[in-house]
């Protein structure tokens, strides 16, 4: 029989991290240590259990069957072990500590609302790092437990995440008054029809939707600009280049007397803005209380309104 398999709670970190990432050198970037020692605490692990968990390849490291089955119990070890360190640091009158919160451009502004602002005041000790990235990128940092949180922005795939969603928004078109409307008047929404004579800047999260959209309709479409940030979008737009498609809820970022901005007449021209954590995932006292603070303005479906 054997004796008492003696593993640390830092071999169960590395060994997730190595798979997380598929390299060593990976994983010791986002652990910010040197591969040596890494190497050396996974090879360790393996001779303690008496079994290979990872394949090493010319490139990657995959799981091997046993490593699948570690890799589970040791995620489901280090949760418990942080599920249990924060409610030993935090309580409901004791909140502290820093929120890992993502986001992408399109909605970072969201957060800033009177309820925030009184919780931070009400939680002084309590601070934030935010990461700004897309979509995709702020999902994989999810499930990686690199953030606690994340706003996001309808469409996505929400497999293996939990969702609360703000009310859906229309997208809208912003442009100057040379191409978008002129004059004092009071201008309605802007068809398709419209927007297929004029130069398009379109915010990557939402080319394909655009695209598709217009297809649909047989109409021609112009993009002038494509690129990866709705803020960029607005400032092109402002400067003339084209007309923007955004959501409404970003708009008013730029404004001006020459700065128009109309609804788009298109019921598919819709998103939600979204907090988005991990399926099971344990949340802090501190990531509780952050939710709370937009639980009037979400629901848990985007159809429940």
């Amino acid at each position: 029989m054997r004796g008492v398999i003696r593993v640390t709670l830092k071999q169960l970190e590395y060994f997730v991290a190595v798979a997380d990432s598929g390299s060593v050198s990976g994983a010791a970037r986002h652990l910010h240590i040197s591969q040596p020692p890494l190497s050396m605490q996974i090879r360790e692990l393996e001779e303690e259990l008496g079994t290979s968990l990872l394949e090493r390849t010319t490139r990657h490291m995959r799981l091997t069957d046993a490593g699948h089955l570690l890799y589970d119990k040791a995620r489901a070890i280090l949760d418990l072990v942080e599920e249990t360190r924060g409610e030993l640091e935090s309580s409901a009158e004791n909140i502290e500590g820093k929120l890992i919160i993502g986001y992408i451009s399109s909605c970072g502004n969201i957060m800033l609302t009177p309820q925030f602002t009184e919780f931070s005041k009400t939680y002084p000790k309590l601070d934030f790092e935010l990461l700004e990235g897309h979509t995709y990128a702020m999902i994989d940092k999810l499930m990686k437990r690199e953030i606690d949180l994340a706003f996001l922005r309808t469409p996505f795939n929400e497999a293996g995440l939990d969702c609360r969603y703000f009310p859906e928004e229309k997208m809208c078109a912003v442009g100057t008054r040379s191409l978008l409307g002129g004059g004092d008047e009071e201008l309605g929404p802007v068809s398709l029809q419209e927007l297929s004579k004029m130069p398009l800047i379109i915010y990557r999260r939402f080319e394909s939707l655009i695209r598709s959209t217009f297809r649909a309709g047989s109409l021609p479409i112009h993009v002038k600009c494509l690129n990866d940030d709705a803020r960029t979008s607005l400032m092109w737009a402002a400067a003339g280049t084209g007309v923007c498609l955004v959501p409404s809820s970003i708009a008013p970022i730029i404004s001006g007397p020459d700065i128009v901005t109309r609804t788009v007449d298109c019921g598919e021209f819709t998103t939600h803005t979204v907090i988005a954590c991990r399926q099971g995932q344990y949340l802090s006292p501190a990531a509780r209380k952050f939710l709370a603070v937009f639980e009037e303005m979400t629901s848990p479906r985007g159809g429940d309104r």
